[in-house]
């Protein structure tokens, strides 16, 4: 089956202590600006951060907290 092939051939990273700290830091830079987004997007930037991967997206408001 195809999504077998997909998925033992994909990484899959989990959330730990270093991920809860992004999603934090995140969160609370949305809630200072007024501009949150939903919880799941906050975790999938929050790991792409942790891990320094490049997020590609078509959802505008993963933009609202790029460094």
């Amino acid at each position: 089956m195809k999504i077998n092939e997909f998925a033992f051939s994909s990484v899959v990273l989990a959330c730990d202590l270093d991920t809860a700290r992004e999603y934090g830091g995140i969160k609370n830079a949305l809630r200072e600006k007024g501009r949150l987004i939903p919880e799941n997007d906050i975790w999938i930037g929050a790991i792409a951060r942790q891990h320094d991967l490049t997020l590609v997206t078509g959802d505008e408001h993963f933009k609202e907290n790029r460094e």
